[in-house]
């Protein structure tokens, strides 16, 4: 969502203000997730005379949807020292600001392929400096920003979404079971409020990994494709692989989501 200024954040209010009877009556917490395209983005897509960034200079394979029809992945400018100390600040304002519009709290996306995804990937990803080279260099923007949102905002006001292993959006992740553990180790102690794993397919050995790494509560959407994930799934928190399930029916171009 955008929250990077206060004012595109305020939209938001009334988007929250309708969901007020579920989080009341039910004990609901609405969070709102926060994240970077980096270089999934487009010019066509950004403010004039923008262009989109990326950990190193490699475009993803593919094409996006822009204003102008279906168009190739550009090839991103690499981000330098001072634009990754911005978007940690960005991060930390988004969150603010998403507070101040109302929001329980924030989940920050590192999941698919975006910018803190491609960070994590190994084929995106081909810096030879502290944020690079490495499980714990490739790792480091990760455990940087939600340390930032966590300062910001209060930890347990704080989720942080990953999807181990995914191959979505041209990504490649070496040495993956490396990768997460050392990433879940930098951000065990901040206390937050969950870890999201959206698992993929074939991947929950992975998964049972993690759990046993991580020392909080784990949110998993589990890898069922390609059919939705439904109630045989909470045999997951009964077993103790889960604390909580994401779950969500398939919605067709043009049609309305179940009620």
């Amino acid at each position: 969502m955008r929250c990077r200024t206060s004012s595109s954040c305020a939209r938001w209010a009334s988007v929250r203000f309708r969901c007020r009877g579920l989080r009341s009556a039910e004990g609901g917490r609405i969070f709102a997730q926060l994240m970077h395209a980096g270089r999934l983005g487009d010019p066509d897509l950004l403010p004039a005379g923008t262009w989109p960034v990326g950990p190193s200079a490699v475009s993803a394979s593919g094409e996006m949807y822009t204003v102008a029809g279906p168009k190739p992945h550009v090839v991103p400018r690499e981000m330098n020292r001072s634009e990754i100390a911005e978007t940690i600040s960005d991060f930390a304002r988004a969150a603010r600001n998403a507070m101040e519009a109302g929001f329980d709290g924030v989940e920050v996306h590192s999941a698919f392929g975006y910018l803190l995804g491609q960070l994590l990937s190994s084929n995106a990803n081909r810096r030879t400096d502290e944020w690079g080279s490495g499980t714990e260099g490739r790792t480091r923007l990760v455990v940087d920003v939600v340390s930032a949102v966590a300062r910001e905002i209060d930890a347990d006001r704080v989720g942080l979404r990953i999807s181990p292993a995914t191959t979505l959006n041209d990504i490649v992740e070496d040495d993956t079971e490396a990768l997460y553990g050392n990433l879940v180790n930098g951000i065990n102690d901040l206390g937050l409020a969950y870890l999201h794993v959206a698992e993929a397919p074939g991947q929950r050995a992975l998964t049972n990994t993690l759990r046993e790494q991580w020392s909080g509560a784990l949110l998993l959407n589990p890898g069922t494709h390609p059919e939705p994930t439904g109630s045989a799934a909470l045999a997951l928190i009964e077993d103790g692989t889960a604390d909580l399930l994401r779950c969500a029916v398939p919605c067709q171009p043009g049609s309305a989501p179940a009620s």
